[in-house]
């Protein structure tokens, strides 16, 4: 059960980078291409620093790869499942298993090659 969150609702957007409120554990295991998971939150400044780089890879891997960004405020029970400590992580997840997790913000060549390498 998803807890409530104190946090005001923002605008969900869909595209190439998929900015998304609540997601359900189900949403995640079940889809059959890989996932870019990036756990992120409105009040913190290095996850706005991260926007940027998801949008290009999106962008640019997202023939491959789901780039997913979710409030991690709003979805406790995908924090706790996935072992989220800070924010932003974000996670590689193929066939329901996470492959890669990448911490803080990185140059976007290290989430190309650690993505390509995992995907491999």
């Amino acid at each position: 059960m998803l807890e409530e969150s104190a946090y005001p609702a923002r605008e969900e957007r869909e595209g190439p980078l998929r900015e998304r409120e609540v997601l359900t554990e189900k949403e995640i295991l079940a889809g059959k291409e890989p996932i870019l998971l990036t756990f992120s939150a409105p009040w913190c400044p290095p996850c706005r620093a991260l926007k940027p780089i998801l949008d290009r890879i999106a962008r640019e891997l997202g023939k491959n790869l789901k780039v997913l960004v979710v409030d991690a405020d709003r979805n406790p029970s995908l924090v706790g499942r996935f072992g989220v400590e800070g924010v932003p992580t974000s996670l590689l997840v193929v066939d329901g298993e996470v492959k890669d997790r990448i911490m803080g913000v990185q140059p976007f060549e290290t989430f190309r090659k650690r993505l390509e390498k995992a995907l491999a």
